[in-house]
C-alpha cells in the first residue's frame, strides 16, 4: 500500500456527487454514471490523457451552494407548561432544558457542546427556569413595577 497517488476527480464525473448533491430516484435510473461509473475507467491507464491539476477555483466551483434556508427557534409558553405538568421533578426540568438550549446553540453555531452537561449549561437553564417561574407567578407584581409602581385602573 505503498505505492499509491491520490488523482483529482471533476464533480462531473465523480458518481458519489449525484447523490451528495441530491437527485430524484427516477433520475437517477437513467444516469449511466451511476451505474457504470467515469467512462474513463474503461480506458488502459496508459491512453489517460493527465487531468489538469486541481486549483481553487475548480475547487470553489464544486462546493455546495449554501442555503438560504434559517431555523427559527421560539420557546413556547405552552410548550414549558407542558414541561412543567410532565413532571415536578427539579433536577430533571433542569437536564431537559439543558439539553434545548444545548440543542439551539449548537445549531446557531459552528462550536458544538458534546458530552455531559457543563455546569454553565446547568446554571443557564436554572437561571431561566427561575425567571419563568417567577414570571408566571409574580406577573401582577412585575407589571406594577414596569409602570413605575403604580397599579392600572381598569374601567
Amino acid at each position: 500500500m505503498e505505492n499509491f497517488e491520490w488523482k483529482h476527480i471533476p464533480s462531473a464525473q465523480n458518481p458519489a456527487d449525484i447523490i451528495s448533491r441530491g437527485v430524484n430516484p427516477e433520475e437517477l435510473l437513467s444516469l449511466t454514471l451511476w451505474w457504470n461509473g467515469p467512462q474513463h475507467l474503461d480506458i488502459p491507464e496508459q491512453f489517460i490523457v493527465p487531468s489538469i491539476t486541481s486549483s481553487d477555483e475548480l475547487y470553489m466551483s464544486e462546493l455546495k451552494k449554501q442555503s438560504d434556508i434559517s431555523l427559527t427557534s421560539i420557546l413556547d409558553f405552552n410548550f414549558e407548561n407542558d414541561l412543567l405538568n410532565i413532571t415536578n421533578n427539579y433536577m430533571k426540568l433542569i437536564r431537559i432544558f439543558s439539553y434545548i438550549f444545548r440543542f439551539l446553540h449548537n445549531v446557531k453555531n459552528t462550536s458544538r457542546h458534546s458530552g455531559p452537561l457543563a455546569n454553565e449549561e446547568l446554571q443557564k437553564a436554572k437561571l431561566h427556569l427561575i425567571k419563568r417561574i417567577q414570571v408566571t407567578i409574580f406577573n401582577k407584581e412585575i407589571e406594577i413595577l414596569r409602570n413605575g409602581g403604580t397599579i392600572k385602573k381598569v374601567s
